[in-house]
């Protein structure tokens, strides 16, 4: 008899092991160790007789203890939770529930006469507890030897529960390196800050587990805060709000450049105070984090919550980085707008300064009034008509303008002689077009706009001069011109000659095209002279 009792209890012990070793290979095999543990209950029932398993998770934050898996008279307990008590950073192996040995809520439902349980615990963490009850008469205690083989399966459990964690925070850590990737692309993808503030607050509110966030700017005197964008506000009475920054938490993490929170346990609760917008939403938890970069608060990120949530290292981490990255995007955009409103009115200064010259060159070349400002004009419709790209318009216009601007270099004796010119002098005068070129060329800006100033007195049939190109290989602006620029002269009164009338101009130019013009620029210029003025 004790050779059989010691051949039973030895394969005993061998089952025990295997079955062990079987839960340990599924754990590590296992895509989901939760379901894992879960479906194993059953083989703990099989090796520690009991009428009552029931197996309990702590999440990382909280004090909420979830029904991770139960068994026997406690099968129906599947879906609950439970307050418990105790840290899960302590060592103390009784962490109890409701400060008790047994929630209240399993002491109504069972006469269970015999209780054990153990944490389950990992890397000096307790991520759970293991119950096991009894309930059948004559009542008896759980054995050494029961409560060691319970205790190595709960061991197994808590490194289960343990990988569980790390897969968890890895696919949180890969999902945040995926939305930090977006709002970066959003950032360097629109300058528009509506556009921007958008896409970031969608991050915000997903990651960061919210159910509303919105992000405030303040004026150019710090005085209010304006809610630049907004989500998950239910009454959408967040995004039109205009605050001052003495009357708000904002206004603390702002001017006091801090983090600030109010945290609840239901809506209304005292500790939120007088707070409307808490009041109206339901929020019971408030955040407000400075937008900082360069040294300068560019705003605040506020986050609200209807409902308990995360608040550990990990999350306040992801906020922190949240907010830097806001405050890069409207550090960004802001800069951008700023550079651009400056290069407007740099380019309006600089076309006010062209417009200038050309009223001062029209006025020493002695042509009419305002000759510069209407070439410029119709050759800009021209240029639209034929399809020249809208990047390239701008210099045209500049060019035409500046067609001109090479006659400074130009003898008075020669620009206002009343009567026709020498030979010599004409030599002289054609050289205007590369006067122009040497005056223009080291102005970077005006490079672009050079094609009219060098080009414009070329001719279709290459006899034009001063370089003597024909055909395409005039560049399309100095084409465009040269048929306006000669049809307003000819509108025009000189000192040798009157006006001439219209009919007689666009015969000339009908005349002209494919000697002199261009024939597709001549049809195009005379479309428009037919068009009625608006």
């Amino acid at each position: 008899m004790r050779l059989i009792r010691r051949r039973r209890k030895a394969a005993h012990s061998s089952d025990v092991l295997e079955q062990i070793s079987i839960l340990l290979a599924g754990l590590r095999a296992s895509s989901s160790p939760e379901n894992t543990i879960e479906s194993s209950v059953g083989l703990l029932g099989r090796l520690v007789p009991a009428d009552a398993v029931l197996l309990l998770r702590y999440p990382p934050a909280g004090k909420t203890a979830a029904v991770l898996s139960a068994g026997g008279i406690w099968s129906a307990l599947s879906a609950e939770s439970f307050e418990y008590e105790g840290s899960q950073d302590s060592n103390d192996v009784a962490v109890h529930l409701h400060g008790a040995p047994l929630p209240e809520a399993l002491k109504r439902r069972t006469p269970l006469l015999r209780l054990w349980n153990t944490p389950l615990r990992a890397r000096g963490r307790i991520l759970g507890s293991l119950w096991l009850g009894r309930a059948s008469e004559p009542a008896v205690d759980f054995s050494e030897k029961e409560c060691r083989i319970a205790s190595m399966i709960a061991d197994v459990y808590a490194a289960g529960l343990l990988q569980c964690e790390d897969d968890e925070k890895l696919a949180r850590q890969q999902s945040q390196i995926l939305a930090m990737r977006s709002v970066e692309r959003a950032i360097t993808s629109s300058m528009d800050l509506n556009v921007t503030l958008n896409v970031y607050l969608d991050h915000v509110t997903d990651q960061l587990g919210a159910d509303a966030a919105s992000v405030l700017l303040p004026d150019s005197q710090n005085r209010d805060m304006t809610v630049a964008a907004g989500r998950g506000f239910r009454k959408n009475n967040r995004p039109q709000s205009r605050i001052r920054t003495d009357h708000s938490l904002a206004s603390r993490a702002h001017l006091e450049r801090k983090f600030v929170s109010l945290e609840g346990s239901k809506p209304g609760d005292p500790v939120l105070g007088n707070q409307p917008l808490m009041r109206d939403e339901d929020f019971i938890a408030y955040f407000a984090v400075p937008l900082v970069t360069h040294g300068k608060v560019m705003g605040v990120l506020e986050v609200f919550r209807r409902s308990p949530g995360r608040t550990d290292s990990e999350w306040m981490e992801l906020l922190e980085t949240l907010a830097l990255q806001g405050a890069i995007a409207i550090d960004n955009t802001q800069s951008f707008q700023n550079l651009q409103r400056t290069h407007s009115e740099l380019e309006r200064t600089c076309d006010s300064s062209i417009e200038g010259w050309s009223r001062a060159v029209d006025l020493r070349a002695r042509e009419a009034e305002g000759h510069s400002q209407r070439v410029s004009e119709l050759s800009v419709r021209t240029a639209e008509r034929m399809g020249i790209p809208p990047d390239e318009i701008l210099p045209l216009r500049r060019g035409a303008l500046l067609h001109d601007i090479g006659k400074i270099g130009i003898p008075d004796r020669i620009l206002w002689k009343p009567e026709a010119l020498s030979d010599e002098e004409w030599t002289l005068m054609r050289q205007h077009p590369k006067m122009a070129e040497q005056l223009l060329s080291p102005i970077e800006f005006l490079r672009s706009a050079l094609d009219i100033p060098k080009f414009h007195h070329e001719r279709w049939d290459g006899h034009g001069y001063p370089y003597g190109l024909s055909g395409n290989d005039i560049p399309l602006s100095a084409r465009i011109f040269s048929v306006i620029d000669v049809w307003d002269s000819m509108q025009a009164k000189r000192p040798f000659r009157g006006p001439r009338s219209a009919s007689d101009s666009i015969q000339y130019l009908h005349e002209s095209a494919g000697r002199q013009f261009d024939p597709a620029v001549v049809s195009s210029f005379l479309q428009i002279l037919n068009e009625p003025e608006t």
